[in-house]
């Protein structure tokens, strides 16, 4: 462990060899996975950047608290448990070096990765940030990819299985509800929310609009007679192509454009197919709780009844179904929007989608159980 921070800068730690002449993250060494429940404290002063940070975040499935000043950074370090913390470096009333040195300093603490987020990426000011017992660096504005392999690096080795799954005690409904969406397969809410200027309760009413506007364009794109097919075909596309793009639907955009410069069947049922999938996720989110049902998971009941549903998809037994239905309310307890995709994909009879899903899933819990196992 660091010796406590006196007047004068302790050294640089022994693997701040690798960031002198770093890029701002390394590559990664393990996959999202690993970073399910990880808790983040994000200390950041800007409210925009709060926001996409933030977004960001959740949608690596990470539960996050946020502190506006490296004063208030320090408190919570010293107050909760966490697995990381990313410390911007410019804050009012203790900026984010003295909050590291601060936090190094705190008797008894385990070495929390700290991780420095500036604007400001000349080699001394990388230097500053290591005399002050930060871990790594990231550049702002701070890229999507970035952020990721730089978290993959510092959280990779630690299991996820010994995480929550979803954020609880550590989150509010509303940030709940945030990490569910932004665990959405083909959703973006980072640079969405960015362009709202973080305003969540529109990025809400955008979404329920989307689905009460965009609901019936499957069965339009389907069912459009050959005589009208092009027109209908290019008006929904266009529709759709603008409105997935203010969400973040990055993907679904795309397969409209694709839509629009081919007018053709084959890509009017893709376009079909990724509308209904999109609708199902988002409905999910917006109508379920946000976040799993309080009290302990059962992790070996959610892998038996996982396991049972694994021969009816190898068949392609339409059985499946009803199994994933009946079993809804355990399930989704535990996966949350891993469980509404899953269940999605089967009432949809893709069946190898399902598999893939339902492999994912397996793993999860059988992760978790093991964990649980352990604690006792």
């Amino acid at each position: 462990p660091r010796p406590p921070a006196t007047s004068a800068p302790a050294p640089p730690p022994a693997h701040a060899a690798h960031m002198a002449d770093m890029a701002p993250v390394a590559a990664d060494r393990s996959s999202e996975t690993s970073l399910l429940g990880a808790r983040v404290l994000l200390a950041e002063d800007n409210p925009i950047n709060q926001e996409v940070a933030q977004a960001l975040l959740l949608a690596l499935g990470m539960a996050v608290s946020v502190a506006a000043d490296g004063q208030a950074a320090v408190r919570m370090v010293a107050e909760q448990d966490f697995d990381l913390v990313l410390m911007d470096v410019q804050m009012p009333v203790m900026d984010g070096l003295r909050a590291t040195a601060a936090i190094r300093a705190l008797p008894g603490a385990r070495r929390v990765p700290i991780i420095a987020m500036t604007a400001n990426a000349f080699d001394e000011d990388r230097a500053l940030c290591l005399a002050a017992g930060m871990d790594d660096y990231l550049a702002k504005p701070v890229e999507p990819d970035a952020m990721r392999r730089c978290l993959a690096r510092w959280l990779g080795s630690t299991p996820a299985a010994t995480r929550r799954p979803w954020p609880g005690s550590h989150a509010n409904p509303e940030q709940a509800q945030r990490a569910l969406m932004a665990a959405l397969p083909g959703l973006d809410m980072a640079p969405a929310l960015a362009r709202m200027r973080g305003n969540w309760g529109l990025y809400l009413r955008t979404l329920r609009l989307f689905i009460v506007h965009h609901r019936d364009d499957p069965q339009l794109l389907i069912q459009a007679r050959p005589a009208q097919a092009h027109e209908v075909w290019q008006q929904v596309a266009h529709s759709v192509a603008g409105a997935a793009a203010t969400l973040g639907a990055n993907g679904l955009a795309q397969t409209a454009r694709a839509l629009q410069a081919t007018l053709a069947a084959p890509a009017a049922q893709q376009l079909a197919q990724g509308l209904v999938q999109f609708l199902a996720d988002i409905e999910t989110v917006l109508t379920e709780p946000a976040g799993p049902a309080p009290g302990p998971v059962d992790w070996q009941q959610v892998q038996r009844r996982l396991a049972s549903i694994e021969p009816l998809l190898a068949s392609h037994d339409t059985a499946a179904a009803e199994q994933i239905e009946q079993d809804r309310a355990l399930i989704g307890a535990a996966l949350g929007p891993l469980a509404a995709r899953l269940e999605q994909q089967i009432q949809s009879f893709s069946f190898e989608d399902a598999r893939a899903t339902l492999a994912q899933a397996l793993q999860f819990s059988r992760d978790q159980l093991g964990a649980t196992h352990a604690a006792d």
